[in-house]
């Protein structure tokens, strides 16, 4: 049991290092939080509207917590807490990865990258796939 518990350690490190590589190496994938403005609009985030909120609701949000990182150095948990389970997927499961729109051929997400820890690291607006 002693064993399993650094290559865990080891595991979840790789995996965040990975993340962050993935987001900071490919710019053309990043929306900023002025882009999203343009692309969606701003609205200061608020928990309990982003939580029960629809997507365009959320988008709205997304600058708001780019810009201001309310999140860094707050628990996976505290970001659940805070906006519900996520809907996206980034990485693995312990990565908080919120939908924003629902354009099939242009989708993007709002991702709390965490370290090793699960503890939040920044707030990011991230392709979701390929260019179409």
């Amino acid at each position: 049991m002693i064993l399993f518990r650094p290559l865990s350690i080891l595991a979840a490190g790789f995996l965040f290092t990975l993340a962050l590589f993935a987001v900071s190496g490919n710019s053309a994938k990043k929306m900023t939080a002025n882009e999203a403005i343009s692309k969606w609009g701003n609205q200061k985030f608020e928990n309990n509207l982003f939580k029960a909120g629809n997507i365009a609701i959320r988008a709205k949000m997304a600058s708001d917590l780019v810009e201001n990182n309310q999140f860094r150095g707050k628990s996976v948990s505290e970001v659940w807490e805070n906006l519900g389970y996520h809907d996206g997927h980034y990485i693995n499961d312990v990565v908080p990865a919120y939908i924003l729109n629902d354009d099939e051929n242009d989708v993007w997400q709002l991702i709390f990258l965490v370290d090793e820890n699960r503890v939040v690291t920044s707030a990011v607006i991230y392709k979701n796939c390929c260019e179409k």
